[in-house]
């Protein structure tokens, strides 16, 4: 199996992951709804967090991860969204990918909502 020890390596990692994930116009879109690629991304950024020896850049990280910050992958999300055979959804898996397009970010119900409502609209209105 991969291990990694560096941290560098894991920013690195991270960035690759952001890069693939939330790009405009990506060469595998599939990658951006990928379940298993949002688990990693998961586990990458909570292994970034545990391995900060002060409170306050685990802090730091644990608010950067809130997805109320977050505006270009907001974007990229509702983007998503709007190419995604919406309709074929049900209500549990509209929650489910909506949590997988917005890994590695913490996202509340509200916001899960909204964005599910989002895509309600934006295919409604086609």
């Amino acid at each position: 199996m991969l291990e990694i020890n560096d941290h560098y390596e894991l920013i690195a990692l991270n960035k690759a992951l952001f890069e693939a994930r939330f790009h405009e116009n990506p060469d595998h879109p599939e990658v951006q709804g990928s379940p298993l690629v949002a688990a990693i991304h998961n586990r990458l950024i909570d292994t970034l967090i545990s391995h900060e020896k002060e409170q306050a850049n685990q802090s730091r990280w644990q608010e950067w991860r809130q997805w109320r910050n977050r505006v270009m992958e907001r974007k990229r999300v509702e983007q998503i969204i709007r190419r995604t055979d919406w309709a074929q959804l049900s209500a549990a898996h509209k929650e489910d990918f909506i949590r997988i397009l917005v890994a590695p970010f913490i996202v509340n119900e509200e916001e899960v909502r909204t964005l599910i409502n989002f895509g309600d609209q934006f295919h409604d209105a086609k």
